[in-house]
């Protein structure tokens, strides 16, 4: 409500419960936050700062209870080859669906999903990808949106590259195996039969996520050049396990948690799809631990994977733009074209301090040539050990007709696990606010003499 005197707000918050809570108001004409428990940019955190609203007592919650069938029409026009036999100018169709959310105890949900489908929500963006990595698109159907948090499990290296032991997209993805013909009719995604997940947080501090899935066997026609239709499974019946759980410690200071993920395919004997593994697992744990007044933060992970299948299948890993295990001067990998099984790990460990003027710290990743979690997670890369830094000093408060700035180097280094160096790099950058409300900065790097395995294509 806004007044002469001033604006009000209501809220009700439901149970016996306690609430972090905080109010801001954003003025645009002076580029202006104001904030009931203030947060002062000089210290690290949004939540950490709230207030606490108690006393709520007496709230029995509803039994929590959601049914969201659906339904989705297609249609496309669009001219087509007269010889071919599997598609008209005119085409439709209509599937079913739907989703149920049961409320297990006020913070412990069981969801369940039946025929979910990518034309629930928006498109994907075109994108034009030039690079012999996979491009990743963000989740956004709503089963599998609800509750990610408490699935994430990152691998990155901060770049926005959305790498970790659980890529939801993997359930329902397009089929992976193409027909070689004239003429070819591939389902564009795979059908989820059904999934199912039980997520949410005890009283306790424990963040619980469990889900299984299973995918349908799908089947692809392809004409011939003498005009017989064949039929061919293009993707394996697929059921996908994950399981997830972490714990809050010191009112969420500190944290340590697991995840294991698991993928099963029946791949049929007509050794049309030996080239997919038929059993992949991933499992790994991760923590994070402020300290020193919440100052400095200290975080790490700690995975592993095992991939079993035919020849063919760990062939197509081993020689994937992940790793290239054919490469002739690389004396550190173990190239087997009859191997039947690939292993690997992984691990991160950073050192920050991330409070006052002066920020900065120091970190390192490692993955070995043979991690593997694209089955059911996301990668883009392996076979590297990497470390960095950054140094960065940030001022607050105002100088002449600067509000404020701020100044960082970045250095950072890489190499395979065969010592060579793939790149070094030096960052500086700063940039400044003036008491105008005008941005400026500027951002320099130099990139040192290195060696890249990728290009090796």
């Amino acid at each position: 409500m806004v007044a002469a005197e001033g604006s009000a707000a209501g809220a009700a918050s439901p149970c016996e419960l306690v609430w972090g809570i905080n109010f801001g108001r954003e003025i645009a004409r002076l580029n202006e936050w104001s904030w009931w428990a203030p947060v002062l940019p000089e210290v690290s955190g949004m939540v950490s700062v709230a207030g606490e609203l108690r006393g709520i007592r007496a709230v029995e919650p509803p039994r929590r209870l959601e049914v969201l069938p659906y339904a989705v029409a297609r249609g496309s026009r669009e001219p087509v080859s007269s010889d071919d036999p599997f598609r008209s100018e005119r085409e439709g169709s209509l599937s079913f669906g739907g989703d149920v959310e049961l409320g297990l105890t006020s913070n412990l949900t069981l969801s369940a999903t039946i025929n979910p489908d990518f034309g629930q929500v928006e498109a994907d963006p075109s994108v034009v990808n030039l690079t012999a990595q996979e491009t990743f698109y963000p989740e956004k159907r709503p089963f599998f949106v609800e509750g990610s948090n408490i699935f994430s499990y990152g691998i990155g290296f901060d770049d926005g590259s959305g790498e970790g032991l659980f890529y939801t997209r993997r359930i329902g993805r397009s089929p992976q195996r193409g027909l070689d013909g004239a003429f070819t009719d591939v389902p564009g995604t795979t059908t989820i039969l059904g999934a199912a997940k039980v997520s949410g947080r005890t009283a306790g501090g424990w963040s619980i996520g469990v889900l299984e899935a299973l995918t349908a066997e799908e089947t692809g026609r392809m004409a011939t050049d003498d005009g017989e239709v064949e039929r061919h499974t293009v993707e394996p019946l697929t059921s996908y396990t994950v399981g997830r759980v972490s714990r809050d410690f010191r009112e969420g200071r500190s944290a340590a948690g697991l995840m294991v993920t698991g993928t099963h395919r029946r791949l049929g004997g007509d050794g049309g799809l030996s080239f997919l593994t038929d059993r992949a697992y991933a499992g790994g744990i991760d923590f994070r631990h402020r300290f020193a007044g919440d100052s400095w933060s200290l975080s790490g992970w700690l995975a592993g994977s095992h991939v079993r299948g035919d020849t063919a299948a760990i062939l197509r890993l081993q020689e994937s733009s992940l790793r290239y295990y054919q490469r002739p001067d690389a004396d550190h990998l173990d190239y087997d074209p009859g191997a039947t099984s690939l292993s690997g790990y992984g691990g991160t460990i950073n050192l920050f301090k991330v409070d006052g003027n002066w920020r900065g710290g120091v970190g390192g990743t490692v993955r070995s040539p043979g991690l593997e979690v694209n089955d059911a997670g996301f990668q883009t890369q392996a076979d590297v050990k990497l470390v960095y830094g950054n140094l960065r000093y940030s001022h607050f408060k105002e100088l002449g007709p600067v509000r404020g700035f701020n100044i960082g180097l970045n250095p950072s280094a890489s190499w395979d696990f065969g010592n060579v160096r793939a790149h070094t790099q030096v960052n500086l950058w700063t940039n400044w606010e003036f008491t105008n409300d005008w941005h400026g900065g500027f951002w320099t790097s130099r990139s040192f003499e290195a060696t890249s395995t990728g290009a090796l294509r």
